[in-house]
């Protein structure tokens, strides 16, 4: 595994690396906003700003977390990604050209920076997420939001990829939902998707009202 591959993993699927593994980051991360002790005036005037920023930040400084950063932060950052491989292969999912295989800069991207190869067509929509429950006795996990753009239909598939999830289920059912959205009420579409409990566990933890839309795909090609 090369360090791009390992990078994208973390970047987009933190929730496989350990907690030692997050706190070694975020000890690397301070580090290098702090700098070397050679650009500041004393190694006591050093020590006090480390001392400062990592007690505001919660930054821990141990045997450990030194000892995983030894040989470089690219280094690092490929071990990581090699254990989640060996661990965790069923976990996530590197987003690569359809047709040269690059690896894209992020699991929304559509088109690839090497060849150029674009593959925009298979998005059929964009959905913002509400909320998602089960109805007992139904088969589903509903998902329900709002369409931004484009349309869907049973059989579309719904990519939750952007969420730290190797997932992208197909739309089994679509009913309509009444809810309250800023205080009005509307009629939204709710999505019926055949899910495992532990996809429905992660779903329900990592799927949030956010900024980054779902997108609605075609069916599988």
């Amino acid at each position: 595994m090369d360090y791009q591959e390992a990078k994208y993993i973390i970047d987009y699927f933190p929730r496989l690396m350990t907690e030692v593994e997050r706190d070694t980051i975020r000890y690397y991360g301070f580090g290098y906003k702090i700098g070397k002790p050679e650009n500041y005036e004393s190694l006591d005037e050093y020590e006090r700003k480390k001392e400062k920023i990592f007690s505001t930040f919660g930054v821990k400084e141990n045997n450990e977390t030194k000892n995983l950063i030894q040989n470089g932060f690219e280094q690092f950052v490929i071990n990581i990604g090699k254990r989640i491989k060996e661990d965790t292969p069923e976990e996530y999912t590197l987003n690569k050209c359809p047709i040269c295989k690059y690896l894209t800069r992020t699991p929304y991207a559509k088109q690839c920076r090497k060849c150029g190869h674009d593959w925009h067509a298979e998005i059929q929509g964009e959905f913002t997420f509400e909320t998602a429950f089960r109805i007992a006795g139904r088969p589903y996990l509903w998902i329900v939001g709002e369409c931004l753009s484009g349309t869907f239909q049973i059989g579309s598939r719904i990519d939750l990829t952007n969420f730290q999830l190797n997932l992208i289920p197909e739309i089994k059912q679509i009913e309509v939902c009444s809810r309250s959205v800023d205080g009005i009420m509307k009629e939204l579409p709710s999505l019926g998707l055949e899910v495992n409990p532990k996809q429905e566990e992660l779903i329900k933890k990592l799927v949030t009202k956010s900024a980054k839309p779902i997108m609605i795909l075609t069916g599988q090609s």
